[in-house]
């Protein structure tokens, strides 16, 4: 079984969001306890021990100094921390998938609060197709994925939707690529801290709608991720490419999945 952890980034109508980012975590079965491990490892280094246990991880509080108890660390601290929690990929040797949808695409005949619901529904379907793909291609055939995605009301009937139109070959990326072929089952919804690999999603969402909007500190973060790597396709996305890619750390998955670069 590999359970695929989703989370997003820049979701908000506002006028300011240049592009909206679904991160995929893809995390297999037994992986999932090294994982969290180190997860526990990393927050131990900065959160006081008799609150490690209740510690939920999210990048923009931490990055923006504002809730206790960032207030009282220092930047370099801040943004180290979310650093460490992004090197899990190399430290693990997992996969990550991330979908990312433009704002300059928006169809302007919607209103700003239905364009920015088109936009996290196109980065949701690109990352979970780019996860299933590339899961296709590093396990086993009699490996399926299950789909977890952090509990948010407002768009949980919408993804259950889109991801029911995804295994049925009704979504236009079926139409242009086939079903996927590891996906099984309903979406799940669950808070981040009763599933803590959603933790990642949330640091890998954060980190390339960082990078792909050019924003300060954006290189670091992928670089924390991918010491050494060539990023020319990433670099390509945030360029102004449409699409997706899937990312990993092992022998059999260290390639960018080009197949989702471009006009998906």
């Amino acid at each position: 079984m590999v359970n695929i952890y989703v989370d997003e980034a820049g979701t908000s109508p506002a006028e300011h969001e240049s592009v909206t980012v679904v991160a995929a975590v893809i995390i297999p079965h037994n992986k999932w306890r090294e994982v969290e491990n180190f997860r526990q490892k990393v927050v131990s280094e900065y959160i006081q021990t008799d609150a490690c246990a209740r510690f939920i991880f999210h990048a923009k509080d931490i990055t923006s100094g504002k809730k206790t108890p960032y207030t009282d660390w220092s930047v370099e601290k801040r943004w180290q921390f979310v650093k460490d929690m992004l090197s899990v990929i190399r430290a693990s040797e997992i996969t990550i998938s991330i979908g990312a949808a433009l704002a300059a695409d928006d169809d302007l005949t919607l209103s700003r609060k239905d364009r920015a619901t088109r936009r996290h529904l196109t980065a949701h379907d690109r990352a979970l197709y780019a996860a299933d793909a590339i899961s296709d291609r590093i396990y086993p055939p009699s490996e399926i994925a299950t789909v977890i995605s952090e509990d948010t009301n407002k768009m949980r009937q919408t993804l259950r939707k889109l991801h029911w139109e995804m295994q049925r070959q009704r979504s236009s990326m079926t139409r242009k690529f086939g079903s996927v072929r590891r996906i099984v089952g309903a979406i799940h919804f669950a808070e981040k801290k009763y599933e803590p690999p959603l933790q990642f999603a949330d640091a890998y969402a954060f980190a390339f709608r960082r990078f792909f909007s050019q924003h300060k500190y954006a290189e670091d973060l992928i670089q924390a991720m991918f010491t050494g790597t060539n990023l020319t396709d990433i670099e390509h996305l945030r360029d102004g490419t449409k699409g997706a890619i899937a990312i990993g750390m092992t022998d059999r998955s260290s390639d960018l999945y080009s197949r989702f670069l471009g006009n998906t």
